[in-house]
């Protein structure tokens, strides 16, 4: 239907609208933004394939996935399902196999395999809206890792939430704290420091970290 339009750099969709069919949007080169209606339960094979400049998708969750429904999407750095935001520059990565996964996780409450920054938004953002156990356990074994991915992707709302979880950071507070300071994540920094005085024994005095 609008395969090949070059020029197309927004549409608005339907809200009674099932399905997008193959190709339906297929080698759109300036469409910078797709909003899915939560009606819509199925995007057939390629339907936004080479759609090179499309930077953020919204989507519902309930959704079922033809084949590269994504593919050579190659500016994609957001994804929005439901209440839940990734925003990382490693969705460019195996796009449409990525936003599928993302997808059905926060459908069923699961933490897929996925790459590790993908991986790391998702776990918290699982964690935040429903305490996940998979995704608890992902953030407490793998906190630096999660903070540094989180930093690197701009994430310092996550960041925040984190820090203020202190069955969470606890075991790593104190690399946390010095990472906050390195990586001059400041607010970070506040929060972790406050979590680690309020949790010392009275009888020991808080170390204190300049920044």
């Amino acid at each position: 239907a609008f395969s090949d339009c070059g020029q197309l750099e927004s549409i608005q969709l339907p809200e009674g609208l099932g399905y997008i069919g193959r190709e339906a949007f297929s080698g759109c080169g300036s469409l910078r933004e797709i909003i899915i209606p939560r009606r819509t339960d199925r995007l057939n094979d390629e339907c936004f394939r080479q759609c090179a400049s499309l930077l953020r998708v919204s989507l519902p969750v309930k959704m079922i996935f033809g084949t590269d429904v994504f593919s050579g999407c190659t500016s994609l750095e957001r994804l929005d399902a439901e209440d839940v935001s990734i925003r990382s520059f490693a969705l460019k990565q195996d796009t449409s196999a990525n936003i599928e996964r993302i997808t059905r996780a926060i459908r069923y409450g699961t933490l897929p395999p996925i790459h590790g920054a993908l991986r790391a938004q998702l776990a918290a953002e699982l964690y935040f809206r429903g305490g996940c156990e998979q995704a608890k356990k992902h953030l407490r074994q793998s906190t630096m890792n999660v903070f540094q991915s989180l930093a690197k992707d701009g994430r310092t709302d996550l960041l925040l939430k984190l820090a203020a979880e202190n069955d969470i950071v606890s075991r790593d507070i104190d690399a946390l704290i010095e990472y906050a300071i390195t990586a001059e994540q400041h607010e970070v920094y506040i929060m972790l420091a406050g979590l680690r005085h309020s949790t010392l024994p009275e009888s020991i005095t808080a170390e204190r970290f300049r920044l």
